[in-house]
């Protein structure tokens, strides 16, 4: 890689504060999903808490950082952009992400698959997700869905208010074999980058491939079709098994925040719950 490639790697890409054409934007769709809501909330299942409905209705829409990630997301389209927002209130009313508790996902989360481990140089959280962790076999997908529902609003609760808005993922592939291919992690797979995606736009910044093992590019056709064109280009493989100089160039991590399982100076970081 060119080192201005790798420059381009290590720059943050940020939601940046509402424009004065955002602004407009955003008022357009305050205004379209005011005139929506109604209608939308009458169509969620019996079984649904409507009153949970409604404050995501008026948490989401009062939140202008909010909005403008669902608008980058849909590139600024605003009949997409209002069906990602019923989406995410849907998808929120139903999994209520806030009441997840560690003992609800107590298989997945004791795994150690996945954990915080520090934070950038200039504050993006990073997360380490260890595929040689994950069994997917030992919980259902009730279960896999609310961890990385878990997961995901951990990273974001780690960001410093006024820093950034992303987070950068270290996603250790050793482990990797093919049994990791069936049907039913698959749908799990569908899941994880389903919540990534649709329920939190723009707040990836990068994820770096680690360890990939001979074979995986046979996986990687069956996943990458999964993620939408601009999540895609933020994945990069890397080669280790050092990888303390490429992170640190490429994302800003500096050796004595990495983990000396990458070739960093820091001890191996604890469980979420921990």
């Amino acid at each position: 890689m060119t080192a201005a490639a790798a420059a381009a790697i290590a720059t943050p890409i940020e939601v940046a504060k509402p424009s004065a054409k955002d602004e407009e934007a955003l008022s357009t769709l305050k205004t379209d999903i005011a005139a929506s809501s109604d209608e939308f909330l009458s169509t969620l299942p019996e079984n649904f808490d409507i009153q949970v409905a409604k404050e995501q209705v008026s948490t989401i829409s009062s939140d202008d950082q909010w909005l403008l990630r669902l608008l980058v997301a849909r590139k600024f389209d605003m009949k997409k952009t209002v069906s990602l927002f019923q989406e995410q209130v849907y998808w929120r009313t139903k999994w209520q992400p806030w009441n997840i508790k560690p003992s609800d996902i107590s298989t997945a989360i004791q795994s150690g698959a996945w954990r915080l481990c520090g934070k950038t140089r200039d504050g993006a959280p990073i997360c380490n997700y260890k595929l040689k962790y994950w069994n997917p076999d030992e919980y259902d997908l009730d279960e896999y869905i609310k961890f990385v529902a878990y997961m995901l609003d951990l990273f974001v609760s780690a960001m410093t208010p006024g820093g950034p808005t992303q987070f950068v993922c270290l996603f250790d592939l050793e482990g990797f074999t093919v049994s990791l291919i069936r049907q039913n992690v698959r749908e799990m797979i569908r899941k994880l980058i389903y919540v990534a995606q649709a329920q939190h736009p723009e707040r990836l910044r990068h994820v770096f491939l680690l360890n990939a093992p001979w074979g995986f590019s046979t996986a990687w056709t069956l996943i990458s079709p999964l993620l939408d064109a601009k999540t895609a280009a933020k994945a990069f493989f890397l080669t280790g098994p050092d990888y303390s100089e490429s992170l640190d160039g490429r994302a800003n991590i500096s050796p004595s925040v990495l983990s000396e399982y990458y070739g960093g100076g820091h001890a191996e970081y604890p469980l979420p719950h921990e």
